[in-house]
């Protein structure tokens, strides 16, 4: 069937029969006045030639609708590469939700942010969106529901992980166990949105042993993508067991969300009709023994 006439210019799209009446009309609002564009409109906006495009064009009208949102224009800045980078999904890629999602809340009220968290879902695969959801999933619902700052959330988190490790280091002693060290881990991943990376034990004067956890083998490529698109940070704890110079500390290192990677998390599934997870107790933290 033929796309919708917008005033004042002459186009003729070709539009898949999934295209809703809905999603024509939601199109049409977030493209606003676009008569000064004549041709190039059809040449450059080609979301209605691809299925994915169009089914993430679909699902944002739904979510639109669903969020109570009323469509503003979108600027073709934006939408342009937009169309065109989540039509390189495939039509049963798990990101269109996230591509929708994005696309609502542009709609809902345009942000540069929202050009940002493009070039991030452009960037990411299944594996790097999964890490992003489940730490957003360990941040209280509460504070992502009442929409604190983002910065005022990496605060919270980060007097949680002060808080946790500075506890256990207390009782931290040198050839302490490392199951001690598995608890803490599983104390931080089921209470702060952490990943474990690594941690050195103090052993006797001079020898330390070192435990990489499960995350430095099997996502080490995905936390150093996050990282590079400065939506975690890695960091380190270290405690002190004692004065003596020739005994090294405790040494802790993580990665966490930072500012940006709250409010990827918050567009990106907050607004695609799903809540946010609840905390969940976390599963044991696999640590090879060496």
């Amino acid at each position: 069937m033929s796309g919708p006439v917008l005033p004042g210019v002459k186009i003729n799209l070709k539009v898949p029969e999934d295209v809703t009446r809905d999603t024509v009309s939601f199109a049409r609002r977030i493209l606003g006045p676009v008569a000064e564009l004549g041709d190039l409109f059809s040449d450059k906006v080609r979301f209605l030639r691809f299925r994915s495009a169009a089914k993430t064009l679909n699902r944002a009208a739904e979510i639109a609708k669903e969020q109570g949102i009323s469509p503003k224009a979108v600027p073709m800045k934006f939408l342009v590469p937009f169309i065109e980078d989540c039509s390189l999904e495939e039509e049963d890629s798990p990101f269109i939700e996230q591509w929708a999602a994005l696309l609502a809340s542009a709609a809902k009220g345009f942000d540069p942010l929202h050009v940002a968290i493009r070039d991030v879902l452009k960037n990411i695969s299944s594996k790097e969106a999964a890490l992003i959801e489940a730490l957003g999933g360990a941040i209280e619902v509460k504070m992502l529901e009442e929409n604190i700052n983002s910065y005022e959330i990496v605060e919270h988190i980060d007097v949680n992980i002060q808080g946790i490790i500075g506890h256990r280091a207390q009782k931290f002693k040198v050839a302490m166990p490392d199951s001690y060290i598995d608890r803490l881990l599983r104390e931080l991943t089921r209470t702060v949105p952490v990943i474990p990376i690594f941690y050195h034990i103090p052993m006797q004067p001079f020898i330390t042993k070192r435990i990489t956890t499960n995350y430095s083998s099997v996502d080490r490529g995905s936390v150093f993508l996050l990282e590079r698109l400065e939506i975690l940070k890695s960091e380190e704890a270290r405690f002190q067991l004692s004065e003596d110079p020739d005994i090294a500390d405790v040494v802790i290192s993580y990665a966490k969300l930072t500012a940006f990677g709250v409010e990827v998390f918050r567009e990106c599934v907050g607004l695609s009709g799903r809540k946010p997870p609840r905390k969940k107790r976390a599963a044991r933290v696999a640590v090879p023994r060496k």
